[in-house]
């Protein structure tokens, strides 16, 4: 069953879970968390007490390569694919981190940033690449990095349905918004191209939501 829906007989010093998606909170962990915390945890103040202790999703916009069915290329690709494995050198810029969640710290169940980003190199967004990193420990010894390592999580590509040429130095925005006080989860991302950048006004599609 679910933690939120149990009691126990006393308070745990520990809780070791595994409840991240692709994108971390994508499958309640920050809720079932801070639940955990407010209820079931000795000393939810002190250091240590969840296993693992961090995740982090990162973002970046990216190209994305031909998608192909039957050997024959698909002009329409979906929305969102998660992927195995996804080849570094197709995102334009490097990922920033959008979500942050130190589970023995107070967990915020609704936010909205925006991050900014100088294209590293030219080449089509076609949309945003997430993935995720995870500290076992508050030394960070043991991590886990889903672009960089291949386990069960996928990194997830949100495509926009349209794409926009970039040159190295475009600069662009991408806001996230995030709401996981009930499951599902939902997420917003909107990208806007800094004012002047070429073929702006080609760019539609700029916003997708997700409910995960």
């Amino acid at each position: 069953g679910y933690s939120t829906d149990i009691e126990l007989p006393q308070k745990v010093d520990v809780v070791v879970h595994e409840i991240l998606g692709n994108i971390a909170s994508e499958e309640g962990v920050a809720l079932s968390i801070a639940d955990a915390a407010a209820r079931l945890v000795r000393e939810p103040g002190s250091t240590g007490w969840s296993i693992p202790h961090r995740a982090q999703t990162l973002v970046a916009p990216t190209a994305f390569p031909p998608v192909f069915e039957n050997h024959v290329e698909v002009p329409a690709p979906r929305r969102e694919y998660r992927l195995e494995q996804f080849p570094e050198e197709l995102l334009l810029a490097e990922p920033q981190v959008w979500e942050d969640l130190q589970f023995d710290s107070p967990l915020t169940l609704a936010w909205e940033q925006t991050l900014f980003f100088e294209c590293r190199r030219a080449g089509p967004l076609c949309g945003v690449l997430h993935h995720m990193c995870i500290w076992f420990d508050p030394e960070g010894v043991v991590q886990i990095d889903t672009l960089q390592q291949q386990t069960t999580w996928r990194v997830v590509a949100v495509l926009f349905g349209r794409s926009v040429q970039l040159s190295a130095g475009d600069r662009l925005a991408i806001k996230c918004a995030a709401i996981l006080k009930e499951f599902p989860s939902y997420y917003r991302f909107e990208v806007t191209l800094h004012p002047g950048t070429p073929h702006e006004q080609y760019f539609d599609g700029r916003t997708v939501e997700l409910k995960m």
